[in-house]
Parts: C-alpha cells; structure tokens; sequence
C-alpha cells in the first residue's frame, strides 16, 4: 500500500510531465508561427528614391583636450613645457646637458620674470666650458622629439643674458644616445634684453625616430635666461603654429560638416581660474600663460587657441560650433553656441566681448569669418543662445556660489 506522501510524490511527478509537455508544444507553435511570418516578410530598398533628407550640419566632429589630444597629439609644438610653468617647484621635461668635462647648473628664476604671462624664466649658468666641453639644456617632448629624414623644422626661442656672454647657442635635435646628430643650427647675438631667436633645423637621411631630445648648449661661460622655447616640424598647410599634417588629412577624410570645441570637462575646468579663458588663448603664443587642466590633470599650453580652432574649421571647411564656460560654473549651465560669424571676433559683437576690428587685424582675421558650409535657416534651439552670447563669457569673470542652478530665460540679461 502507497503511503500519502508516495501518493502525492507520484501525481507532481505526472503534473510536471505534462507542464513540459505542454512548454514544448508551445514552443513548437511560437516556432511554426515565427517560420511562416519570416517567409512572408518582404523587405525593399528603392534606392533612387529620396524618402526625407538630412541636415547638412548632421555629421561633425566632438573635440576636447584629453589624453593630450591637443599638446602632444593634433598640435604640432613638439617642445613640452616651452614656458617653464608646468610645475612650479620643478623644470619637468627639461635637463641639464653638461658635456666634455664642462659644468653649469640651471633654476627657475621668478625674480627675471619673461613677460606678464610668463612670470619667471629659466636661468642657466655656466661655469666651466670651452673646447669641446659645453653645458645647456635638453628637451625630453612629448615621449619624445620625431626626426623623420629630409625635413625641416623651425626652432624659436626667447633668451637673454649677463654681461659678457653673447653666444652662439647651438639647436639640435640629438638622439637619445647624446651622439647622434640629426640636424643642428647656430644663433648669435644674444644681448642682455629679452630677444627672440628663430633657426630652421633640416634633417638629412636619419631614421624615423622619436628616441631624441632637442637641445641648446653654449660652450663659453656665462649666465643666460630662457623665457621661451619651441620646435615645430611642417604643419597642414605650411599654417604657423598649425596641426600635424597626418592627424589633419585623416580627420579631412571624414569630410566632417562642423567642429565643437573646445571641449567639455576641459572647457569648463573645476574652477572659474582653470577654465577654457578664449581671451588668454590668442595672439603671440609667447605671450599666452596657459593653464593646467584640472578636468584631465596636465598642464594646457593653449598653443591651441581661438583662432587655432578657426583655422581649423578653415582647413576643413567646417562649420565652427562654440562651446561657452558655463555662466555659473555648474554643469546645468553649460550652453552651446551655433553662431555663423562667431561671435567673439565677429564685427555684431566685437566691441561687446572686448575684441576691436584692431585687434583682429594684428591677429590676421581682419573680417568676421564667414562659414564655409551651407546650414538650415534657423537653429531654433539655439536662438536664445546666440542673445546672450557676450552675457555668458562675461558673468563667467564675476565670482558666484557653485550650487546655483541654470538660469531661466526671464532671468538672463540680453545683449541691448
């Protein structure tokens, strides 16, 4: 005789042999069911009909200074820390080169300061050299000087110097190994006022390598100051202070339609004082401090400024789309301006954000800059932006609690 759990074991048992049973007949229907509807779904593609069409400003590029995609990538500048700000305590990225016996030493210098921007220089001194012995200082890059065979490349420096010393300083981009010449100039003259120096370097048949630094030795004693140092290889368009040729043909490739810039994170920085500050970033780029990236973590020459990021779009016959430091410096602030004559060296709003028809024409953007690529009548999202365009970069200046929210459109002062 079956027991009563038996009995119960016996009919679950019988339950969950018909509950599969009745799961793979479902599943077999579902199946039969997905066949004949596979068969009967008929799909064509007519592709000489246009059906809708797509803004011409639909495909464009994002492009914001990380992973040094700016210093060290697009920008062609191959010296790191050319103004010496990169660290206040230590002269990264520079060596002292003492050579043939000879001896010197080198500091940071505040009390020679280069220029308002460049509060300090680099002092080298010295002390024993001649013959075959001289003493200087060597440039590591970024991961690297690149020497390719056949060209040519500009070298510009600032320097002064003590009573007595007048040079030659020679350049050379020198290989790792402290023997290797790859390509090497000479310059004179050096007085005891701030000077600028330009020496073109060209290669001959070298290998392809970034296993080099650049270097400037002297091999008389004395005292010199360096405010400013740069090296540049050919750049697209033989542009000055412009982009590497092989970056720029790739992103050419792409036949993009409009640039955002400068960025996100590094537009707004964590600080009013860290920010992407346009003012700071134009004219000689000697004269421009730069700033350290705090979204990102690494020192901004702001090499690439804005104008740089117009000739780009100039380059590339894009549309030049601004990015604006939040008004509040909150994240909910941050706007995008869309502007066809780009407000901030156009004529409608130069007086308003403090650039004349002057001060265009000494940076050789005489006239607002026009875009170069056709767009639709009206950005209707952006039409409130475009009024407070001025309003934005300047309330950015004022101090304000970083807790306040994105302004309402009743709230915001417009342009009169």
């Amino acid at each position: 005789m079956k027991t009563v759990s038996q009995r119960f074991a016996q009919r679950e048992f019988k339950a969950g042999r018909f509950a599969v049973a009745a799961t793979l007949l479902a599943f077999a229907a579902q199946s039969a069911l997905l066949a004949q509807s596979e068969k009967a779904t008929e799909i064509k593609i007519q592709a000489d009909q246009v059906t809708g069409h797509v803004s011409p400003l639909f495909y464009g590029i994002m492009t914001e200074e990380i992973n040094y995609s700016y210093d060290g990538g697009l920008y062609a500048e191959l010296v790191r820390n050319r103004n010496f700000k990169e660290d206040p305590k230590d002269i990264v990225h520079w060596q002292l080169v003492q050579e043939g016996g000879a001896t010197g030493s080198m500091s940071l210098d505040t009390g020679t300061p280069f220029n308002e921007a460049v509060p300090l220089s680099l002092k080298v001194v010295i002390d024993k050299a001649g013959g075959a012995g001289r003493v200087g200082i060597a440039n590591d890059g970024f991961w690297g000087i690149p020497s390719k065979p056949n060209t040519t490349y500009k070298a510009t420096f600032y320097a002064k110097a003590a009573p007595g010393f007048t040079g030659p300083i020679t350049l050379a981009i020198v290989g790792n190994d402290g023997t290797s010449i790859r390509a090497s100039a000479q310059v004179s003259g050096i007085t005891q006022e701030w000077k600028k120096f330009e020496a073109t370097l060209t290669t001959g048949n070298v290998p392809v390598t970034a296993e080099n630094k650049f270097v400037l030795t002297a091999a008389n004693p004395g005292t010199i100051w360096f405010g400013f140092v740069s090296l540049f290889p050919p750049t697209y368009k033989d542009r000055p202070n412009g982009f590497r040729p092989d970056i720029m043909q790739l992103l050419a490739g792409m036949k993009p339609a409009f640039l955002r810039f400068p960025g996100g994170n590094y537009l707004e920085g964590n600080t009013l004082e860290t920010r992407f500050d346009w003012k700071k970033t134009i004219g000689d780029v000697a004269q421009r401090p730069g700033h350290f990236n705090d979204a990102w973590w690494y020192w901004s020459s702001d090499g690439m400024g804005l104008l740089e990021f117009l000739n780009w779009c100039e380059d590339l016959n894009m549309e030049p789309v601004l990015g604006s430091t939040p008004a509040t410096h909150s994240a909910a602030a941050r706007g995008l301006l869309c502007i066809r004559n780009f407000s901030p060296i156009s004529r409608k709003h130069s007086k308003k954000l403090n650039m004349s028809r002057a001060m265009r024409t000494q940076l050789g953007a005489p006239a607002a800059r026009k875009t170069a690529t056709p767009r639709p009548s009206r950005c209707s999202t952006l039409k409130w932006a475009m009024k407070t365009a001025a309003t934005i970069s300047q309330a950015a200046m004022r101090p304000v609690s970083r807790s306040s929210t994105m302004p309402s459109k009743q709230s915001t002062p417009t342009l009169k």
